[in-house]
């Protein structure tokens, strides 16, 4: 019967007539399925609900029946409202008489039946129920009961409602058929015959079919894929071998580049060269045109330093002469700029070390010149006149002391020991030296605010903070111009400390350098703390001075703020926390040597490899009442403290050949465990504490020091409970 219906049709036609019979047998057997399952189901469902909602009633109003309470019955028959499926519902008593009814608005009220007796019976589209109340057996009622079972015809809307979502879900379901249909055998089919005729008529080997299963018309597409398999595969290897070779280029920043070896081509390459490298790349690429290689880097020409690598060789033309140079171009300011930071870490780490050993070697010669000028100087009585001079000497020997103690302070290699520290004290004593850095083109003034709070921080690294921020004012200022200097108390609130990063709120000691140099733009502002980084020319700065302030304040648990403008100058704030323990007691005076030395009569063991240092401690101890043994090394110090019976305090150097004083502190005190240690050296960055920090657990004596210092330390080391 289908069949006539479908011979000689176009597959597309033919797809259409099987889904639309298919709609149409959908739908009939719906409605065969709505009718049964109206008929099995809608009315013995009613009829359960009826004779449920009839024995409910019943046991609710037996009470009223009871009692004789009509209005309490015919209020429990109202709650029917709520159900407008109950046409009516009528209480009787035993002799028939109404005791209590409801009935819908739109119904009517039944008569009473002739004869009471449980029944159940249909009657124009309502189910009729009669039954009796009951109460411990005695009969007290009729309950009537009429309950709509309307026909098929009222539920025809709902059905009809459901046809149509069941014919949307058939006519969704064979659009979807027909779209799978059409794209697994009319498309392919169709795609097939284009493909085909465009390999006809073009030529083009890039065409392919979509694989269409494993059928017959999949089997032809394979063939037809199969026939430029090959030359696919090639093309595939080409192109992944190009993408490599550019996501290479673009990770090393190349780029390829041909120079044609022409004099237009090699004037074009000198343009794009700084003017001082422009001799040595003309020279370079002379040398390539003989031998054919070419390998140089230069700074391009241009506002900003950028460092350029040209790699290639030439290429030769039917004559033999180079036409062309090809190869690849590459960025290297990175590497360029890593290198020259290099070097200058390199400098400033050769400068550390040659400081440190010049410390050592001088603040031992100047330990013995002090000293003995003192032992000189008591000799001598008072008044006299080589006794002033003396004086004199030492106080030249103490600047030497100074100079010292600066240098291992720009080679950052000086001990940090935190003390209360008077910001204004401060800035007033490293004001000479600043004269003298800065030259006559640069004024400075001071404003120094009267009762300053004192904070707590390492007196040399502020004397470096202040004059790195004095020598940037001063580059700043290449014309000359004014550098200020003014101190005040700073609180800093929370709404305040919100706004900048790092800074904590509280009370800060504060010091404002500020310029009327060229000032700094926002770009350079947001990296001037940054390690190696300078607007310096190169060789010229190492973009350390700023990062080394910004991490000492730090460390004293301060914060910088900077605020500047091109043009405007610059204004730099240095913040430290307020110190707010009470000021420590008073250091005794040293600087006159005739102090009177700090007594004791413990037994101190002496260990020093410098021999007028040693002996000058051994002197001064004996003079205080010690009782000294001396050693010149470390093998000496451990055969006298084998010797000794009783061993109360170690003094020893902390740089010595062979072993370090805590090296032959530890062995020491295997002997005499409960013999205390003081250090002293000239140097001991490397020695003591971590990172060059002096904790207060570690008794240390820097030299030079005078004899008074150096009894006052060993007593102090001797009287410390810890």
């Amino acid at each position: 019967m289908i069949t006539p219906l479908l011979r000689g049709q176009p597959i597309r036609r033919k797809l259409l007539r099987v889904i639309g019979l298919a709609v149409v047998l959908g739908l009939v057997l719906a409605a065969v399925a709505v009718f049964v399952y109206d008929a099995t189901t809608i009315g013995p469902r009613r009829r359960r609900d009826a004779h449920a909602q009839s024995d409910l009633m019943r046991s609710i109003t037996t009470p009223a029946l009871l009692f004789d309470d009509s209005t309490a019955a015919g209020e429990n028959l109202d709650t029917y409202k709520a159900r407008p499926d109950i046409a009516s519902a009528t209480l009787y008593r035993t002799d028939g008489r109404v005791f209590a009814r409801y009935v819908r608005p739109d119904a009517v009220a039944p008569a009473p039946p002739s004869k009471f007796g449980k029944r159940e019976q249909v009657t124009a589209g309502h189910l009729e129920l009669m039954d009796s109340v009951v109460s411990d057996g005695r009969l007290l009622g009729w309950l009537g009961l009429r309950y709509d079972m309307r026909p098929l015809r009222y539920r025809l809307g709902q059905y009809g409602l459901i046809a149509i979502v069941v014919l949307l879900a058939l006519a969704a379901a064979a659009l979807v058929l027909l779209r799978v249909l059409d794209r697994a055998v009319t498309a392919p089919i169709q795609r097939l015959a284009a493909a085909a005729g465009d390999v006809e008529r073009t030529g083009d080997a890039r065409v392919r079919v979509p694989a269409s299963g494993d059928g017959e018309i999949g089997v032809l597409g394979d063939a037809f894929n199969r026939m430029l398999e090959r030359l696919q595969e090639q093309q595939g290897v080409l192109q992944t071998n190009e993408a490599r070779l550019r996501l290479a280029l673009e990770a090393a920043t190349m780029e390829p580049w041909t120079l044609p070896a022409s004099p237009a081509g090699l004037a074009a390459l000198d343009a794009q060269v700084h003017p001082d490298d422009r001799e040595r790349v003309r020279a370079e690429v002379e040398r390539a045109l003989r031998e054919g290689e070419l390998d140089v880097e230069f700074r391009s020409a241009g506002p900003e330093e950028r460092w350029t690598a040209l790699r290639g060789h030439a290429q030769q033309g039917p004559g033999g002469d180079v036409r062309q140079f090809v190869g690849v171009a590459q960025d290297v300011t990175r590497r360029r700029r890593l290198e020259l930071q290099l070097i200058q870490s390199q400098k400033m780490e050769a400068i550390g070390t040659l400081a440190g050993g010049i410390a050592h070697d001088f603040n031992n010669l100047l330990t013995g010149i002090i000293g003995y000028m003192g032992f000189a100087q008591r000799a001598l009585p008072e008044g006299s006149r080589v006794r002033d001079d003396i004086e004199q000497a030492e106080k030249a020997a103490r600047r030497a002391a100074e100079l010292t103690t600066r240098l291992l302070g720009y080679a950052r290699r000086q001990m940090v020991t935190p003390a209360p520290v008077d910001l204004n004290g401060a800035v007033s004593a490293v004001e000479p030296l600043l004269r003298r850095i800065l030259g006559e083109h640069v004024t400075i003034e001071t404003e120094l605010a009267p009762n300053l709070w004192r904070t707590t921080v390492d007196a040399t690294q502020l004397e470096q903070v202040l004059v790195n921020l004095a020598v940037n004012a001063r580059d700043a200022m290449p014309e000359g111009g004014l550098l200020r200097f003014a101190t005040h108390n700073r609180t800093v609130d929370e709404r305040a400390a919100a706004r900048e990063a790092e800074l904590a709120p509280g009370d800060y000691v504060a010091v404002d350098v500020t310029d009327t140099g060229i000032g700094m733009d926002a770009a350079v502002l947001a990296r001037i703390f940054e390690p190696f980084f300078t607007t310096k020319p190169v060789g010229q700065g190492t973009g350390l001075g700023l990062a080394m302030c910004f991490g000492i304040v730090k460390q004293a648990g301060g914060h910088i703020l900077v605020e500047s403008e091109p043009g405007k100058g610059s204004c730099v704030s240095v913040l430290l926390p307020r110190l707010v323990e009470a000021a420590a007691a008073a250091e005794p005076a040293v600087g006159g040597l005739l102090v009177e030395l700090v007594r004791g009569s413990e037994s101190v063991l002496v260990v020093e490899d410098d021999a007028v240092v040693r002996e000058l401690v051994v002197r001064t101890l004996r003079a205080a009442g010690y009782g000294v043994r001396e050693a010149a090394g470390p093998a000496d110090a451990r055969a006298s403290a084998l010797a000794a019976e009783r061993l109360d305090l170690l003094v020893t150097d902390v740089v010595m050949p062979g072993e370090t004083g805590p090296a032959v502190a530890e062995a020491v005190r295997e002997r005499h465990p409960a013999a205390r240690v003081l250090y002293m050296s000239g140097y001991a960055a490397d020695a003591l504490g971590q990172r060059g920090v002096l904790t207060a657990e570690i008794p240390f004596l820097p030299k030079p020091f005078t004899p008074a210092a150096l009894a006052r330390a060993v007593r102090a080391a001797l009287d410390d409970a810890s």
